[in-house]
């Protein structure tokens, strides 16, 4: 054993020791890329290329003060191209054939490579081919877990050594040069790539050690978070092998690294210091020289409204979006004043959006800045702006600008339009509520609120992405929000509530304490703060804020709207509350002047418990306490409810759908929310989420329907509309009875009115990775949303019932392209997945007597996605090119969806009556 320690000792030695002095180490070199769907080289027919060479390994320069340090040169003869074909891999002729290549110099430290020393004008894949040749053969003495830069860029490595045999695990690499403000912060909506490469070298014992055969595998996997399959994969396979060697005729002797340098730059001018990073160049698909105007004008149709929600309208998109980011600011500027464009602006404004280059968002401001009342293209233009899956800090301060700049226009006009009526008290302050009333169609209101909805949620789209995103801009921004709402006039109602809104979609978790402020207040504000305090992480809610919830929860100090009491219990009980805590808010249940909040809480806990384990524990334990009456906690007879189920699950994503309907009693509607979600290992987003509200309904109803003390006794009926995480400003039908009756008499609400329509960049993702042999991988995901979302609402005042109608149809295109440009040959693999869905959302009220009959439905057609899988490989200035294609259909059956037991019982109701 102390013999075998000793031999392993020596080995370890001669291992950083390697390469002996004027020996050239002649190896034959082969690495083979192919694109597959599934990774692995098993596939019946490969799309890919690979290249064989000589390789000539010979360290030339020993330093006098340190045997561990040498200079290697690397040589590269006779590259050969293969491409695939149907009989398998050929050689064929390129222009690598006509490429010559030049020694280079790589520095070598105790196993590894510490840089290079190369000429920049030699063929980028030729210098990056060396870089991986040398990262090959990068070693450690002992088994070790390390980060570490080699050809790939800084990597986790793991070492594994047996003898005189090595392997070398590495992935989660990152390249220094690559521009990360290319990628997407990780979620639902960006793409992953999945890279892991293994390397097993064996080495060969003589005075000094030398590799005698190096073996790598490795892939990358590109996929996308919302959908895994189909999924892209690159695989990469080299083999190094030592066939015999020779002696070199030059070699240094007694001098230091910078003489030896010069020396060798008498020879090669160019030579060069670099770090052993791969030399980082991205070609850019040449596009053909395509005209914005010209490609608009063919695409018209599929721009047009009609189209929306539709596969064509987001191909469309999808086209144009790389025309539009390479156009200049006038380009774009003469698109939106063409008068021949008028009926598809909407969609051209969406495009702009979408696009949000510097000559983009420059063109669409200059377009509006004339605009001094409500517009509603500018409104819809901010909207998409909020859905941007990779915004910056510049973007975020202009926006900020440009809302400061909007407020500070506004207040001087406020302020002439009081010193002009200082004479007329009375007529001032009837105008000034007359302009405070929420939703009022001016600049100052749904403009406004839109540019501070979308500046929350850019903001933390922007703050998700931390490889880029800037602190001091996302604490600036955030005091910005928080300074603008205490600016507010307290008797603005609109003002506070948009603010609360704009914070609520940043999501910061500095901003809880703003939130439990006005939470405490009670009202219409604190509903909004509660939401806003939810949205936040729970982790990062300070658990002393349970003192301030627990009174909202129980209204201390302010009356509290139920839906706010509601959601301050459920905020309190994800932070698993201390045993007292848990006590009160079951207690709560026991109420029974108040069913249906009871019911709706008693539902919240259910749903919680089914997915929280360790607050189901706790729950359980305390129920049987002799002043928490098991039987009473837990049966509720309201027909408040809430629940949460599948709705689809595929390929490493489940699509739940949620409702949760708030009653008052005699069974009139007061809330519901519906919403859509993805579930993944990315983590949680709501694709969709619809909320329709009521007040003040009762009298009209002509029932004693229970009415909340402190709700405004006009009738009022709206909707909320929140959108991929971002919670748009609310859609009123009616504020008033003479608006409420002016609806029911001419019939106008029975019409489908738009609420959201729009084509979104889905996703915008880029990635970037080495291979072990030096080529570079690039990564795209681009995904484009088209929806058309609409509200109708048929009252009939003599039959005393309703029929409200909410659609939500959509399309998108996910496309995903791979692709390895070595310059001389050019291997891609696209996958594609594109479908047309929809959900109509459809309220029936009864309300000829007490109680009130109120049936919710909800329902989808069916669903095809086609997924396309395109795999090429060509080789530049030849004729030479080979494409594979599959394509696959996956349909998913139209289905009506399940609520619960109550309000099936109430459907069969108002279904038994309308038949008979």
């Amino acid at each position: 054993m102390a013999s075998y320690r000793f031999l392993f000792l020596l080995a370890v030695v001669g291992l950083a020791s390697a390469f002996e002095i004027g020996t050239i180490n002649k190896y034959s070199y082969e690495t083979t890329v192919v694109v597959t769907e599934k990774c692995g080289f098993d596939s019946d027919s490969p799309v890919g290329h690979s290249l064989k060479a000589s390789v000539h390994l010979t360290a030339i320069w020993e330093s006098p003060q340190n045997a561990l340090k040498r200079l290697l040169k690397i040589e590269i003869l006779n590259p050969k191209l293969s491409v695939s074909t149907k009989s398998g891999l050929k050689e064929h002729t390129s222009e690598l054939d006509k490429l010559s290549s030049s020694p280079s110099y790589i520095l070598w430290e105790d196993g590894s490579p510490k840089k290079i020393f190369d000429d920049p004008s030699e063929h980028y894949t030729l210098r990056n081919l060396k870089r991986g040749i040398a990262s090959f053969l990068q070693h450690r003495k002992k088994d070790q877990d390390t980060r570490e830069i080699d050809v790939s860029g800084e990597c986790d490595i793991i070492y594994k050594i047996e003898g005189n045999s090595i392997r070398r695990r590495k992935g989660n690499c990152v390249h220094s040069k690559f521009d990360k403000n290319l990628s997407q912060g990780y979620g639902v909506r960006s793409a992953s790539a999945v890279h892991q490469s293994t390397v097993d070298c064996e080495w060969k014992d003589g005075k000094t050690l030398t590799a005698s055969k190096c073996k790598s595998t490795e892939y990358v996997k590109l996929y996308s978070n919302a959908w895994h399959r189909p999924s892209m994969c690159v695989d990469e396979r080299s083999g190094l092998v030592l066939e015999n060697t020779g002696k070199e005729a030059k070699i240094f002797e007694n001098k230091d690294l910078e003489s030896v340098i010069e020396e060798l730059k008498k020879s090669q001018v160019g030579l060069e210091e670099d770090t052993l990073e791969t030399v980082l160049v991205i070609n850019e698909e040449k596009q053909k020289k395509r005209q914005l105007k010209s490609t608009i004008t063919r695409l018209e149709k599929d721009l047009s409204t009609e189209s929306l929600a539709t596969v064509s309208s987001v191909k469309a998109f999808y086209k144009l979006l790389p025309i539009i980011r390479t156009s200049s600011a006038e380009e774009i500027l003469q698109v939106l004043k063409n008068e021949k464009f008028v009926k598809i602006m909407p969609q051209i404004l969406d495009l702009v959006a979408a696009c949000a280059t510097k000559n983009c968002l420059r063109a669409a401001f200059e377009y509006f800045d004339e605009e001094t009342e409500y517009n509603l293209l500018l409104e819809r233009f901010i909207i998409s702006l909020s859905i941007l899956p990779r915004p910056n800090a510049d973007f975020i301060k202009q926006l900020r600008e440009t809302h400061s700049s909007w407020t500070a226009e506004s207040h001087r006009t406020k302020v002439v339009e009081k010193e002009d009526d200082t004479a007329e008290t009375h007529t001032t302050k009837v105008v000034k509520k007359e302009d405070d009333e929420f939703l009022e169609k001016d600049r100052e209101d749904l403009v406004e609120s839109s540019v501070l909805t979308t500046l929350g949620t850019i903001l933390n789209t922007y703050a998700q992405n931390s490889a880029i995103a800037d602190a001091q801009v996302v604490e600036e921004t955030r005091v910005y929000l928080e300074e603008g709402l205490k600016k507010c006039d307290p008797e603005s109602e609109f003002c506070t509530l948009n603010y609360l809104r704009s914070l609520r979609n940043a999501a910061r978790p500095r901003s809880a304490r703003v939130f439990l402020e006005y939470a405490l207040k009670g009202g219409k504000n604190a509903l909004e703060a509660v939401l806003g305090l939810k949205n936040i992480p729970m982790h990062l809610l300070p658990p002393e804020n349970q003192v301030e919830l627990l009174k909202v929860f129980h209204q201390i100090d302010a009356y509290q709207d139920r839906s706010t009491r509601a959601i301050a219990a459920e905020i309190l009980l994800k932070q698993h509350p201390n045993r007292s805590v848990l006590k009160s808010i079951l207690k709560s249940l026991l109420d029974d002047k108040d069913a249906e909040f009871s019911a709706f809480l008693a539902s919240k806990i259910n749903h919680l418990i089914s997915t929280d384990p360790v607050l189901r524990k706790s729950i359980i334990d305390i129920l049987p306490d002799k002043d928490i009456n098991y039987y009473l906690t837990l049966a509720q007879n309201g027909q408040s409810s809430l629940f949460r189920r599948p709705m689809v699950a595929l390929a490493g994503t489940n699509v739940t759908y949620g409702l949760e309907m708030e009653m008052l009693e005699g069974g009139m509607l007061k809330r519901s929310v519906f919403d859509v979600s993805f579930e993944n290992a990315a983590g949680d987003q709501s694709l969709l989420s619809v909320g329709l509200y009521a007040s003040g309904l009762g009298a009209v109803a002509g029932g004693d329907s229970y009415e909340d003390p402190e709700e405004d006794s006009s009738p009022t009926a709206g909707m909320n509309l929140g959108f991929l995480d971002s919670y748009l400003r609310p859609y009123v039908f009616f504020r008033s009875t003479s608006e409420l009756m002016g609806h029911a008499w001419s019939g106008t609400a029975s019409e489908q009115t738009p609420v959201l329509q729009c084509i979104l960049s889905f996703s915008d993702d880029e990635k970037l990775v080495v291979l072990s042999n030096g080529m570079i991988v690039r990564g795209q995901m681009r995904g484009v949303l088209s929806a058309d979302a609409g509200a109708s609402a048929k009252i009939s005042l003599w039959n005393r019932n309703s029929k409200s109608l909410v659609k939500n149809d959509a399309s998108l295109l996910v496309r995903g392209v791979v692709t390895l440009d070595a310059g001389f040959v050019v291997t891609q693999g696209t996958i594609q997945f594109s479908g047309e869905s929809g959900i109509d959302f459809v309220v029936d009220l009864d309300f000829y007597e007490a109680p009130f009959t109120t049936c919710i439905q909800m329902q989808h057609p069916d669903i095809t996605v086609k997924f396309d899988i395109f795999r090429s490989v060509k080789i530049p200035a030849t004729d030479y090119e080979l494409k594979r294609t599959k394509r696959r259909i996956f349909s998913i059956p139209g289905r009506s969806f399940a609520f619960n037991e109550k309000n099936d019982e109430m459907c069969h109701t108002l279904n038994s009556n309308s038949e008979s």
